[in-house]
């Protein structure tokens, strides 16, 4: 009878409608449905029944409730969608099955408030821009081009995010947004994130998660076996996870290569109040600057081509092999491990106590008057 009354909401006639009850008894629990998408299909009145399918996606979610599949058919589908509790829905294969959120200034899939583990599998989310979640002083801030989940724990696999592009305002999520306050766990599961941009036009360096963003709460999150490459952002190309309040991520079994950014091309990951980021076994190569240069450990936010080296500490910050651990930055004549400011070649060990500068200048840990020197 759900089934029914839903059909009579979209002014279907009854011979439709008995297509329908009789599709969906032979597939499913009386609880549930299969609801039939093609885009292709050339009927004025579909029903949704396999025999005459809707031709939008969104009119099947319109018609839907917790525990209904929805199967839609190859086809490019020009629509965004928002996507309902529990209810799964399931392409055909990425490579055959597209929703093309192009000139729609929305992200192309949404999942707001939905926590019963909806599932989207099996389609290419391209074009979408992303959504207004908030502002700073007036300016918003805009998430999610791909998909935008909100306090929802979805299922995404085998689907493909790809040439979504946020571009206004303080930009987070090219492929995907997410942020959780409590006890949600989406998964991104089996699937391709790549070409997706997270770069601001009118706030530059704001853009966070070129390929992935997640701004986590108390809550978790499974990113698994995934390939993510060539997305953009000023932090976290490939990812940008913050943790906080006894949060959690999961990152395991992803390839993440060829992601550009200027801090964390492949991984930025921060970690507040308890929370734990989890990174295991995932391969992490050739991701660089937005200027192109390869970070020579993405793993490691202290080690970047935009940073400067540090004084012999056993490490190459810079990236730049040629740049030797122990050096004189000042050209004063003593390398930096004995000069306390290797920036000021009027300080070093050989100099002489000014007395009245507020600085150390010979290096002896005493200043101005303390200096017996100037006593």
């Amino acid at each position: 009878m759900q089934v029914l009354r839903k059909l009579s909401r979209a002014g279907t006639h009854l011979a439709g409608m008995l297509v329908v009850l009789c599709a969906l008894a032979a597939h499913v629990p009386a609880s549930a449905a299969v609801i039939y998408v093609d885009t292709n299909n050339p009927d004025p009145f579909p029903d949704g029944s396999l025999s005459s399918p809707f031709r939008t996606i969104s009119q099947a979610l319109f018609l839907s409730t917790s525990g209904d599949l929805i199967n839609v058919a190859a086809g490019t589908y020009a629509e965004t969608i928002v996507m309902v509790d529990g209810v799964n829905l399931l392409g055909a294969g990425p490579g055959s099955t597209i929703i093309d959120g192009t000139f729609s200034g929305n992200p192309v899939v949404t999942f707001d408030e939905t926590k019963l583990n909806p599932r989207i599998s099996g389609f290419t989310l391209r074009g979408g821009s992303g959504d207004a979640i908030g502002d700073v002083d007036g300016v918003p801030i805009t998430a999610g081009g791909g998909i935008l989940i909100v306090n929802s724990s979805p299922i995404i696999a085998n689907c493909e995010i790809r040439d979504n592009i946020v571009d206004q305002g303080f930009t987070r999520g090219g492929g995907i947004y997410i942020d959780n306050l409590l006890d949600e766990t989406p998964q991104i599961l089996n699937s391709i994130i790549r070409n997706n941009v997270a770069l601001s036009a009118t706030e530059p360096d704001t853009g966070r998660g070129g390929g992935i963003y997640v701004n986590s709460k108390g809550s978790s999150v499974i990113i698994s076996d995934n390939l993510i490459e060539d997305n953009v952002a000023h932090f976290g190309g490939g990812i940008y996870v913050r943790n906080s309040a006894s949060a959690g991520a999961s990152i395991q079994r992803n390839i993440i290569r060829s992601n550009e950014a200027v801090e964390g091309a492949g991984l930025f990951a921060a970690e507040f109040d308890d929370s734990t980021t989890n990174i295991v076994n995932n391969l992490i190569v050739d991701n660089g600057t937005a200027l192109g240069v390869i970070d020579c450990d993405d793993t490691d936010p202290n080690i970047s081509p935009n940073l400067p080296e540090l004084c012999n500490d056993g490490l190459d910050n810079d990236c730049d092999a040629a740049t030797p651990d122990i050096f004189d930055a000042d050209g004063d004549g003593f390398t930096c491990d004995l000069d306390c400011d290797d920036n000021n070649a009027a300080v070093n060990p050989a100099a002489i106590e000014a007395c009245t500068d507020g600085i150390d200048n010979d290096c002896d840990g005493l200043i101005d008057g303390a200096d017996p020197d100037c006593q």
